[in-house]
């Protein structure tokens, strides 16, 4: 390793802080409009006193007058010499050996006359109080209605340059997926990146899975937080907590809900040292403007850089059909796309398999992430830029997104256009070590069974045995292979004025007819990452929950048991061998106890196509399976794997060609001639089982114990 003499500069030019960068896959989000005030140095310094320059931390939670949030986050380069030495007074912050304690009075380095705006402010609100009873904006104050842009805002620093190298909002408001999505992407940051957490509006109700996470990184307030409450949370990743506040909101009069912290940081001396490998020096370049990118800015355990091929073969070229090419659809989110594709490189049989990134395009600029674009060209990843072939976008992001994966899949079949089949992925989907060896291992049955259309990677719902395969009505899900045959006739019927929002649903409504897919018990793909086509507790409820296989390579199901026909047969023996059950799916005891048999259950369901059949959805609820169509049914037979060790199998009567195994003197579940009490029943327990977890497992009465017991934290207390 070289120095470089170039790491930094010396003497007082202006240090000036970075804007933070917003999310990259939302290209209408809103910019704070108001600028950054930065402290301009007066004095020259050495480089060494340069690099220890330290700065000021003033970080604002508060409400407006019509009790909205707003935020305000200036970072200031703290002057030197006599400058240094007047803020420091003013702020009444003395230094302690490496630690910084911050006075109760540090307000003071507020400016006067908004000091004495805010007094005046209060004292007409007290004035008033005393005068009246006070009128409450029930508008203003709807702390249950909050916005995408509420919730946990993540900002992370260089620890270095003090540039804001990323700015994210998490909406844990909501009970649902964002937390697990907030997780994710701290487990993605560098250690020694400077963070800032805090609560914009409302935010802790959603925290609940992510406190054990929180608190291994330092925090101690996080578990504790108040439904309503403020909270600002400073920190070092694998490093020391440099500052945490929290504060509560009051509802009942109409103050200026505020919470201020000021904390004195001294920034990182950086290593200058460059690397000498050019490839290297290029990593390192994007990992000094880019945070959250996981063990690829790993500065201990580099992601190693890929060493595939990425020759295409010619159409005139011999190539064997059982290659599969790999596409990546990829938008602005290059956090995600590295992960993505880091699992896809450790995928067994990969070097053997094409890969191609498909680009995606800004609705507004209609250009590229650029940072996407340097990524792939140091990772030597073929790519195409594409954007939808029309430019009428009736449902926003909906539409763009839409057209744009026409637009993608017409150019991968036109870049493998040898190809006999291609797999595809998108940039939030990771997969399994062996998934390319599932790929491989279903791709002859997916040519010669013409009953079939594509092969998804997504598993049931807990399922336990990896080597298991099954087949069912399936839209291709996230990590699937269809054949180049099946895309050219996807692409004929893509109408360019389609209504479907959603280009899955497409393949599967208006091209399968009828075919079915092929997909493990146990996955070989999970979508991760958060996107536009989300809904947060569906994702929750039916995908986050469901791990990809990470054991040895095992001996999947024989795929002469997967033929339509050997299927059926093997079917209709589990079926003939399984206890009927007859009760009511929504009510307490449905469920056998432990047994070594299976059960069957016969309802309702007048044909295959009854995809919204009001019996499934209420059913499916009431048991926990997939309940918005009967995706995943096989002949009208769903099977339910129970964590008991036992099947249930739901049977559609008299839709199922299976319907003939029904006892003759068996009840068929039906809602059919029920009243409206009964209805209504089932729908009180439907909402009772998806009810969200209880907030409230800590509580400021066993706060303290905690707080100042540092062991007395443990994960049992969650349960």
């Amino acid at each position: 390793m070289k120095r470089n003499p170039k790491e930094t500069k010396s003497g007082g030019t202006p240090i000036h802080i970075k804007k933070p960068k917003l999310e990259k896959q939302n290209d209408e989000g809103h910019h704070d409009s108001r600028k950054e005030k930065i402290l301009k140095s007066k004095s020259h310094n050495t480089v060494q006193e340069r690099n220890l320059i330290g700065d000021i931390l003033e970080i604002k939670s508060s409400t407006n007058d019509k009790g909205y949030m707003k935020k305000t986050n200036t970072w200031t380069r703290k002057a030197t010499g006599e400058d240094a030495k007047r803020l420091s007074e003013n702020s009444n912050t003395y230094d302690s050996g490496d630690e910084t304690q911050v006075s109760k009075n540090s307000d003071m380095i507020e400016n006067k006359t908004q000091s004495a705006r805010r007094n005046t402010h209060r004292n007409q609100m007290m004035t008033e109080k005393k005068s009246k009873p006070p009128q409450i904006d029930k508008v203003a104050l709807d702390f249950s209605k909050p916005s995408v842009h509420d919730g946990i805002v993540l900002s992370v620093i260089h620890e270095v340059k003090g540039h804001v190298l990323l700015t994210r909002t998490f909406p844990t408001w909501n009970m649902f997926a964002y937390t697990e999505d907030l997780i994710w992407w701290l487990s993605q940051l560098r250690p020694g990146r400077l963070v800032i957490m805090r609560i914009q509006k409302t935010g802790s109700r959603g925290l609940q899975k992510a406190w054990p996470i929180l608190r291994a990184l330092g925090s101690i307030m996080a578990p504790y937080l108040p439904l309503q409450g403020l909270w600002v949370w400073v920190f070092v990743v694998q490093g020391k907590s440099l500052l945490e506040s929290f504060s509560f909101t009051n509802y009942h009069d109409r103050p200026l809900f505020t919470l201020q912290t000021h904390n004195f940081l001294s920034l990182t001396v950086p290593s200058n040292l460059a690397p000498d490998n050019p490839m290297e020096a290029h990593r390192w370049a994007i990992c000094n403007r880019l945070a959250a990118m996981g063990s690829f800015c790993d500065p201990d355990n580099p992601m190693p850089l890929p060493n595939i091929s990425t020759e295409v073969p010619k159409q005139e070229t011999f190539v064997s059909p059982d290659v599969i090419p790999v596409v990546v659809f990829a938008g602005r989110r290059i956090q995600y796309l590295v992960y993505t594709l880091e699992k896809l490189f450790k995928s067994r049989g990969i070097t053997s398999s094409p890969i191609l990134v498909i680009v995606g395009t800004s609705m507004n600029t209609h250009l590229p992430d650029p940072d996407v674009i340097d990524l792939l060209t140091l990772l030597s990843i073929p790519y195409r830029v594409v954007k939808p072939l029309t430019g009428n976008f009736t449902s926003g992001i909906h539409s763009f997104l839409f057209h744009f994966y026409r637009s993608a899949i017409t150019e991968a079949v036109s870049y493998f256009s040898w190809a006999h089949q291609i797999a595809f992925l998108d940039e939030d989907v990771e997969v399994s070590e062996d998934w390319l060896e599932y790929m491989h291992h279903t791709l002859s049955l997916l040519h010669k069974d013409k009953t079939l259309y594509c092969v998804c990677s997504v598993g049931s719902m807990g399922g336990k045995d990896p080597s298991v395969i099954r087949r069912g009505r399936l839209q291709p899900s996230w990590g699937f292979m269809v054949t180049k045959s099946f895309l050219e006739e996807a692409l004929s019927l893509w109408d360019i004025n389609a209504t479907l929002l959603l280009y899955d649903s497409f393949l599967y409504e208006k091209v399968s007819r009828g075919r079915e897919c092929v997909y493990p018990e146990v996955s070989r793909a999970r979508h991760y990452g958060i996107g536009t086509n989300f809904e947060p507790f569906i994702h929750q409820k039916h995908f986050l929950d469901r791990k990809i296989y990470t054991g040895q390579p095992t001996q999947m199901t024989p795929l002469q048991h997967l033929i339509l026909e050997k299927y059926d047969k093997e079917l209709r023996f589990h079926l003939q061998s399984a206890t009927p059950i007859s009760r009511e799916p929504c009510a307490p005891g449905f469920f056998p106890n432990a047994s070594a048999e299976d059960f069957v259950f016969y309802f309702h369901l007048g044909n295959l196509n009854d995809s919204y059949s009001f019996e499934w959805t209420i059913l499916t609820e009431c048991v926990g399976l997939w309940a918005y169509n009967t995706l995943g049914m096989h002949q009208g037979v769903t099977e339910l794997l129970s964590d008991k060790g036992y099947s249930i199998y739901f049977v559609g009567v008299p839709a199922s060609p299976f319907s003939d195994l029904c006892p003759r003197n068996y009840t068929i579940w039906t809602l059919k001639d029920r009243d409206e009490d009964f209805i209504d029943q089932q729908w009180s327990f439907v909402t009772s089982s998806n009810s969200p977890p209880n907030h409230n497992v800590f509580t400021f009465k066993n706060a303290y114990s905690h707080i100042f017991d540092m062991d007395a934290f443990t994960t049992e207390d969650l349960t």
